[in-house]
């Protein structure tokens, strides 16, 4: 995967759902090609400063398309993020980044290998699939 941000999450996130119940023998290598250290932020979702806010409330975000709330109960289940967010309908874009991290971290665990090239840019793609030899 090139890009280690909101997508590659959802993808993650979509991916070891799916594959839940075979997930303890799965035999699956993901590489994830991203140039920042802090994976699974992605550019949108850096550690900005506070006052760089989401422009959607919580309730309207989230990774799951089956649980509209997800998000919203990760920060619950976090009384200094939580505090926050009562006293301002719109977070720091920041914490949408902490919450990625999160899913990410939790759910890349479940995989037997996974691998990273975290430090890494992909500077070309060659067009492998169709060029492989049998």
């Amino acid at each position: 995967m090139v890009g280690g941000g909101a997508s590659c999450i959802a993808f993650v996130y979509s991916l070891e759902r799916k594959l839940r119940k075979n997930v303890d023998n799965l035999k699956l290598i993901i590489d994830i090609y991203e140039p920042n250290e802090d994976l699974g932020r992605g550019n949108a979702y850096l550690r900005e400063p506070e006052f760089i806010r989401l422009n959607r409330p919580p309730e309207n975000m989230s990774i799951d398309v089956n649980d509209p709330t997800h998000f919203l109960d990760w920060i619950k289940n976090r009384p200094l993020i939580y505090k926050k967010y009562k006293e301002s309908e719109f977070i720091a874009r920041k914490i949408f980044g902490d919450y990625l991290k999160s899913v990410f971290e939790d759910k890349c665990c479940k995989f037997s290998k996974l691998a990273f090239n975290s430090n890494g840019s992909v500077m070309h793609i060659d067009d492998f699939l169709y060029n492989r030899q049998s």
